[in-house]
């Protein structure tokens, strides 16, 4: 939940992790990752947020289904790359609610 505010809208926390053990410690990566947030609906999204830092957030959404997409980066000489592939995870936003959108870019077996 969140504290104060408006108890209409929702809020996201972003963060974007190399491995599940960096989750696990909440040691975000080092270098920035194109993350999209788009808004569901009838079937059609559009895009309410980007972001290439490894941490951010966004308030005052309105309560509905939103998806959250990376798919590039940039590399140490300073290239936008793909990912290995992009990343996608449906998520629902609540009024007077935090939900926080963990994103693990490497999966290891």
């Amino acid at each position: 939940m969140r504290d104060g505010g408006d108890s209409n809208t929702g809020e996201m926390l972003v963060s974007v992790y190399r491995t599940t053990g960096d989750r696990d410690s909440a040691v975000p990566v080092s270098h920035p990752v194109l993350a999209e947030l788009s808004r569901v609906e009838s079937g059609s999204r559009s895009i309410v947020a980007r972001s290439m830092a490894s941490s951010w957030s966004l308030d005052g959404l309105p309560p509905g289904r939103y998806l959250l997409r990376t798919s590039k980066k940039i590399d140490g000489d300073g290239n936008v790359v793909p990912l290995k592939g992009p990343i996608e995870k449906e998520i629902d936003v609540h009024a007077g609610e935090r939900v926080e959108a963990k994103v693990v870019l490497e999966k290891v077996p």
